[in-house]
């Protein structure tokens, strides 16, 4: 007998793999709830919760967000991916200056890339750009073999690559599940469930903070 439907969109810029083992956690602790998952961006998704298509989201908290609709999960900072033996990755800070001329990927996915981009040219740096998409998989892959560095969230680190952090690009992000109002009950058991869970586990070396 199929169970209560539960629609959920997951934003695109998540570690994906890492949220499986989330909602594979909820599935077994609510078996009577079927999950329907989709992918988007932080617009998308606000979209398609928007006009009903979706019950409930895991995506960005905005300033504009309805406190009463959504729950903070995590906090977490933006920094630059580069390959560990990158000579500016043994650095515990770089200066903006640095990157100028250095090879990047541009993921079109990324919240902040606008802002970095208007910091970079307000201060003269012109990186160049080896490739431009939507992939993170591919952004990553061309960061740990060393072809380029790319702006990422801390979620998004793995073995092979080392965060820079510079002091110019002073960026963080507020993940939340955002739900709309007079969703279905199954939204409450996934608040409760996503609220109660430890989202650090979440990042690479535990980096996520959990919110409060």
């Amino acid at each position: 007998m199929p169970g209560t439907r539960l629609r959920l969109g997951l934003l695109r810029s998540l570690p994906f793999a890492r949220l499986v083992g989330l909602i594979a956690a909820f599935a077994k602790a609510e078996p009577s709830v079927s999950l329907e998952l989709t992918e988007g961006n932080a617009a998308q998704l606000a979209t398609l919760l928007e006009r009903g298509r979706l019950d409930a989201t895991i995506t960005l908290f905005e300033q504009r967000s309805d406190r009463q609709t959504s729950a903070v999960l995590f906090r977490e900072p933006y920094c630059i991916a580069a390959a560990v033996d990158h000579p500016l990755a043994r650095r515990v800070r770089c200066r903006l200056a640095e990157f100028d001329g250095m090879a990047f990927v541009l993921r079109s996915d990324c919240e902040v890339q606008r802002e970095a981009q208007r910091i970079f040219v307000a201060n003269g740096i012109r990186p160049r750009i080896l490739h431009r998409g939507a992939s993170d998989e591919r952004a990553i892959a061309l960061a740990r073999a060393g072809l380029a560095l790319t702006l990422v969230p801390e979620s998004l680190l793995c073995d092979g690559l080392a965060p820079i952090t510079v002091d110019e690009l002073d960026f963080g992000r507020r993940i939340a599940l955002c739900w709309r109002a007079g969703a279905p009950e199954p939204v409450e058991q996934l608040h409760q469930f996503a609220v109660s869970q430890q989202w650090s586990g979440a990042a690479t070396a535990g980096r996520l903070a959990v919110a409060h």
